[in-house]
């Protein structure tokens, strides 16, 4: 039995295009789809989706959000200039009171994480984000690992983790125990001076010796935005065609590099993304997900 869960907030055309996908590689597994939106921030995005989850007769839940009254009145304390200005200087101060960026991607992944623990034992778990896509087929039963994912790697300062974009795991007694107790989380943790992203706690799982005793874990090897060379997109082509091209039209990449995150040799994530409003007036950024999308779709297609 498989589970697949696709983390969305605000593109509904990738999950789309993410679902045509999925049907094809993996007909038979449930999707369930988690949206981290919701109606009152972003009424029209929100309407989409869930006519695009009930054209599918798909299974969705929302992430936990900030809206009640409390939230709403802390969040405009913070937009204040000063206080605004504070925060972003101390890192650690913007995770404490759930301000960072990431802090709502973690909550909906640990949502996730405690929702996925109801399901049988042996139950293969699949979390997507919403701009990754599968470019062949996948199965973790076949690779006998209890936790697989990609991962956030920086080297300078000897951390690595568990970034969420992709992560499985087979749901076993020891798992259960490890998400109820609150030893595999996505949440992330900020020094006052240093940011990280989602799942930085997970560093813990991974380097943990008594955790890799009882479960097999292991890390998805990958290219991120800034280590590609030339040879890199030349040898990515050979599998999928049409890659570099696609590479050619994302004109945000500099000297020749690639914006794309490839995990495993499989699994595209769309880079550079957070900021897509920044260089909208000279990057069609929404014309270029509708290509990656149509690109990904070819290579299942085939």
């Amino acid at each position: 039995m498989r589970e697949l869960y696709l983390v969305h907030h605000n593109r509904p055309e990738l999950l789309i295009a993410q679902i045509s996908i999925l049907s094809k590689l993996c007909p038979e597994n449930r999707i369930n789809i988690v949206l981290t939106c919701d109606f009152s921030s972003s009424p029209l995005i929100f309407r989409e989706f869930i006519k695009i989850i009930n054209n599918y007769k798909l299974n969705y839940f929302l992430s936990d959000s900030n809206i009640s009254k409390f939230e709403r009145y802390k969040n405009k304390f913070f937009a204040l200039p000063h206080v605004n200005l504070l925060t972003l200087k101390i890192p650690y101060f913007r995770q404490k009171f759930g301000q960072d960026p990431s802090s709502g991607h973690a909550r909906a992944l640990d949502k996730v994480l405690n929702d996925s623990i109801k399901k049988p034992f042996g139950t293969e778990v699949w979390i997507i984000e919403g701009d990754v896509f599968p470019l062949s087929n996948f199965n973790l039963n076949e690779m006998r690992f209890d936790i697989y994912g990609s991962v956030t790697n920086i080297k300078i300062l000897n951390k690595e983790y568990f970034n969420g974009r992709v992560f499985a795991y087979r749901i076993t007694p020891y798992l259960k125990e490890l998400i109820i107790r609150k030893k595999l989380t996505f949440k992330s943790r900020h020094t006052f001076f240093n940011w990280f992203d989602t799942g930085s706690l997970t560093e813990k799982i991974i380097k943990s010796y008594k955790i890799n005793r009882k479960l097999c874990i292991r890390l998805m090897p990958g290219l991120t935005d800034s280590q590609w060379k030339n040879s890199d997109i030349d040898r990515i082509s050979t599998l999928y065609q049409g890659f570099a091209e696609l590479v050619k039209k994302d004109t945000r990449s500099k000297n020749g590099n690639c914006s794309f995150d490839l995990y495993d040799g499989m699994w595209l994530h769309i880079g550079k993304a957070s900021g897509y409003y920044k260089f909208k007036a000279e990057f069609d950024f929404d014309k270029f997900c509708l290509e990656v999308c149509d690109f990904a779709l070819n290579q299942v297609n085939k």
